[in-house]
C-alpha cells in the first residue's frame, strides 16, 4: 500500500475491515464531488465550508485504511474539484477560484511529492460551469458572464498548459460528464445528452443518462445500460454507469428513492451490494488495489452529504489451522468476512496421498477432529466459493508408515457431481510451512501444516473527523 505522507493528516484506527456510510454532511449543495484512482488507492475530494469561504477537502482511501488530504493552495475560495490522470501518469486536479461575485476561474494543480503543486491559471475571465479531461485535453463548459439561460455557453478545448485550441458555440450546454479520446459528453439544460468532439462535431444521444469512462461511451435508456458491446437490464433504475478502472466488470445503478446497487458483470450479472442513500443524486465508482470505492452524493433540504463505501473485489482465502496428536488431526478453519466477499458456499475436502476421501459443505467457520487411520499424506482443503472467484487453502498432516495406526479403515465419501473445485489450489499461493510433532508412547506422528494463503484481510477500519464540515463515523454496511 503506497501512501503519500505529505497529504495524509489522520491515521487509520483499527475497527472493521469493510465499511460504508455517510462520511461528510452539511456541505454546500450544487458543487460536484470527484473520485479517481491513482497509485493503487482512491482519492475523493469535495467542496466544503472553510474559515474564509468555500474550500476543497477529502480523503485518500487504500482498502480499509484512509487519510485526510489537503486541497490545493488557494488565496481565496476554491470549489468544484475534478481529478484526472494526465497522459504522463501524474494526478491532476481542476478546480474553480472565485475572486469576485459572478466570476469562476479555472485552475489546475498537479500532485507532487510534497502535495499539490502551485495552481496554473487556465481561464482569466468568465464562468467555468463544468469541466472534464481525457488526460491530453481539457474541456470546459464556459460562459463569458453568468447566463441563467445558458444561451451563451461555449465549449472550450484547452491544452494541459491552458492554451485555447478551439472555442465551440454550445447554447444550452449545462455540464460535462467525462471525456475520452478527443471528446466529451455534454449535458444540456433541456435534459438531453450529446458527444462533443474536440474538432467541433456534435453527436446527439438518446439517453436518460450518458457519459465517458475508461471503457468508452456508456448510455442508459429504456431501463438498460449499454457500453463496450455489453449491456445490463436494470429497469428499476433512474441511471447507471460502469465504474472506472474495473475493465467494465462493475456497474453502479441508482434510483430516485435512494436505492443504490453494485453489480458484477461477467458471464452474467451478480448483485454485490444493495445500499440505501437518502436523497441520492448521483454515484461514482473506481477500482484500485483489489477494491471498489463507491462515492454517492445526496442532497436533502438544500444540504449536501457525501457517502462512501468500500467493497472488496478479490475473493477471500480461507485460513486453515491443524494440530495432530494421538492419531487424530484437529482441523479448524475460517473464511474472512464471508458476507462482504459474497461467499455462497464453503467446502471441506480430505485427501490421502491425493485420493479423495471425503467432501462436505461446511460453514464459513468451523472445526472438527479427523482420525488418521492409515499412514500417508493427509491433505485438508477448504474452498470458498463466491461471485468474485473460488479460493482454496490447504493443510497437510503426514503420518509415518512406521506409526501404529488406530484400528479401523480410512473414511471414504463421494464428492457431489456438481462440485468440481475440491482439488483446486489458491488463486495466488504464498506457501508457508510450519512443523509440529506429537508423541504418544512409542508412536510418532509428524504433523506438517502447509497453508497456502492468497490474502488474509486484517480487521481494521477508521473514524472520520474533519476540519470544517461535520464528518460522521462510517456505519458498517451489510448486504441484505
Amino acid at each position: 500500500m503506497r501512501l503519500l505522507p505529505a497529504l495524509l493528516l489522520v491515521a487509520a484506527a483499527a475497527e472493521a475491515a469493510f465499511w460504508g456510510g455517510q462520511m461528510a454532511t452539511g456541505l454546500p449543495p450544487f458543487y460536484a464531488s470527484t473520485l479517481a484512482a491513482y497509485g493503487g488507492q482512491a482519492y475523493l475530494l469535495y467542496t466544503a465550508y472553510g474559515q474564509s469561504g468555500l474550500t476543497i477537502a477529502g480523503v485518500a482511501l487504500a482498502g480499509p485504511a484512509y487519510g485526510e488530504i489537503a486541497g490545493p493552495r488557494a488565496s481565496g475560495s476554491a470549489s468544484s474539484p475534478y481529478l484526472f490522470v494526465m497522459a504522463n501518469g501524474s494526478l491532476a486536479l481542476l478546480w474553480t477560484y472565485s475572486p469576485a461575485l459572478g466570476s469562476s476561474l479555472l485552475r489546475m494543480s498537479v500532485l507532487g511529492p510534497r502535495g499539490w503543486g502551485p495552481p496554473a491559471e487556465l481561464t482569466e475571465s468568465g464562468v467555468a460551469l463544468s469541466y472534464a479531461s481525457d488526460g491530453r485535453l481539457i474541456y470546459v463548459a464556459w460562459q463569458p458572464y453568468p447566463d441563467p439561460t445558458y444561451s451563451t455557453t461555449r465549449l472550450l478545448v484547452l491544452a494541459l498548459n491552458g492554451t485555447v485550441l478551439k472555442t465551440i458555440a454550445a447554447p444550452g450546454l449545462l455540464a460535462l460528464n467525462g471525456a475520452r479520446g478527443g471528446a466529451t459528453v455534454g449535458v444540456f439544460a433541456n435534459g438531453t445528452y450529446a458527444v462533443l468532439a474536440a474538432n467541433g462535431t456534435v453527436e446527439r444521444l438518446e439517453a436518460l443518462y450518458a457519459g465517458f469512462s475508461d471503457v468508452g461511451l456508456y448510455v442508459f435508456r429504456d431501463g438498460a445500460l449499454r457500453y463496450d458491446g455489453r449491456s445490463l437490464e436494470v429497469p428499476w433504475a433512474a441511471a447507471a454507469a460502469p465504474a472506472s478502472g474495473c475493465n467494465g466488470s462493475v456497474i453502479l445503478a441508482w434510483g430516485a428513492v435512494g436505492r443504490l446497487a453494485v453489480y458484477l458483470l461477467r458471464e452474467s450479472a451478480v448483485r454485490l451490494r444493495s445500499l440505501y442513500v437518502p436523497g441520492l443524486a448521483v454515484a461514482r465508482g473506481v477500482c484500485a488495489g483489489g477494491y471498489l470505492y463507491v462515492e454517492a452524493e445526496s442532497v436533502l433540504n438544500y444540504s449536501k452529504s457525501v457517502w462512501a463505501f468500500v467493497v472488496p473485489l478479490a475473493p477471500p482465502t480461507p485460513i486453515v489451522r491443524i494440530a495432530a496428536a494421538n492419531g487424530t488431526a484437529a482441523i479448524s478453519w475460517s473464511v474472512p468476512y464471508p458476507v462482504e466477499h459474497n461467499v455462497t458456499a464453503v467446502y471441506l475436502s480430505v485427501y490421502l496421498d491425493g485420493r479423495l476421501l471425503r467432501v462436505e459443505r461446511v460453514g464459513p467457520t468451523g472445526a472438527l477432529n479427523y482420525s488418521l487411520t492409515a499412514p500417508g499424506n493427509y491433505t485438508f482443503a477448504v474452498t470458498a466459493v463466491s461471485a468474485l472467484g473460488n479460493t482454496t487453502a490447504t493443510a497437510n498432516v503426514v503420518v509415518n508408515a512406521t506409526a501404529a495406526p488406530r484400528p479401523g479403515s480410512a473414511q471414504t465419501a463421494t464428492a457431489p457431481q456438481t462440485w468440481s473445485a475440491a482439488s483446486r489450489t489458491s488463486t495466488a499461493q504464498t506457501p508457508a510451512a510450519t512443523t509440529s510433532t506429537a508423541r504418544s508412547g512409542a508412536n510418532y506422528v509428524a504433523a506438517i501444516a502447509a497453508i497456502s494463503i492468497a490474502a488474509v484481510l486484517a480487521a481494521i477500519g477508521w473514524r472520520f473527523r474533519g476540519p470544517s464540515s461535520r464528518r460522521l463515523s462510517p456505519r458498517a454496511q451489510r448486504r441484505p
